[in-house]
């Protein structure tokens, strides 16, 4: 079990669109596995810890501005402090796609 981030498409069109985002503080895959037949594809990244995995999430919610997400992400419950600063246009190129045959880094 691993913690990740990951961002959902609802759509099967030539070009990815990051419209839910979203991570796991444990399990990565059985988080993805509730949103089997909700959304079309997905695009993940394991991370080292709970609080990567936060902060992986915000980068990406504040990069890929979803729709499908009506708040920002929270943060763990008893955690404190504020969202940490980050060049989000690095997040994009770390996150995994699935969309192709083999997994490759998101440009």
């Amino acid at each position: 079990m691993s913690a990740g981030a990951f961002v959902l498409d609802s759509e099967n069109g030539a070009k990815f669109h990051a419209v839910f985002v979203g991570r796991s503080d444990l399990d990565l895959n059985s988080q993805l596995h509730l949103y089997v037949g909700v959304y079309k594809r997905f695009k993940y990244v394991y991370c080292s810890s709970a609080k990567a995995a936060f902060e992986r999430e915000c980068g990406l919610f504040h990069d890929f501005d979803p729709y499908d997400n009506a708040i920002h992400p929270l943060r763990q419950a008893g955690s404190a402090g504020l969202v940490p600063a980050a060049n989000y246009s690095v997040e994009r190129r770390s996150i995994i796609d699935t969309t192709s045959r083999s997994a490759q880094r998101y440009p």
